[in-house]
């Protein structure tokens, strides 16, 4: 469910007097992510591997991961946003756990490694 990063659904008024004034239909609309980090709220993500079925969307800017759904969780975890404090995943096999957790032997992304990863071919 990307909307909360990328769709402008959420109004937003600046803290102020002036602000405390508008209606919610002349409030700023932004993106979800953005308000959190704005005001400072923790927000956590769940089912980010979409029950397995993001394994079929490569990720090839991913060099160092070699499994697709770690690849993703990389990518999760490397998130911009601030605000974006835990993610859960859940795993029935012992096996897949142990694949995902090498994703935490690496530094998450760069922006600049995260937006390159992003960027449609």
């Amino acid at each position: 469910m990307p909307e909360a990063l990328v769709e402008t659904w959420q109004h937003y008024r600046a803290n102020s007097a002036a602000a405390a004034a508008t209606t919610e239909s002349e409030a700023e609309m932004k993106v979800l992510i953005a308000v959190c980090n704005i005001l400072k709220m923790n927000v956590m993500i769940s089912k980010p591997i979409l029950e397995g079925k993001c394994r079929d969307t490569r990720i090839d800017t991913i060099k160092n991961i070699q499994d697709p759904v770690a690849k993703h969780l990389q990518l999760i975890r490397s998130l911009p946003p601030r605000c974006v404090i835990s993610t859960m995943c859940g795993m029935k096999k012992v096996e897949n756990l142990k694949k995902n957790f090498e994703v935490i032997k690496d530094e998450p992304l760069t922006r600049a490694e995260f937006t390159k990863a992003m960027t449609p071919k």
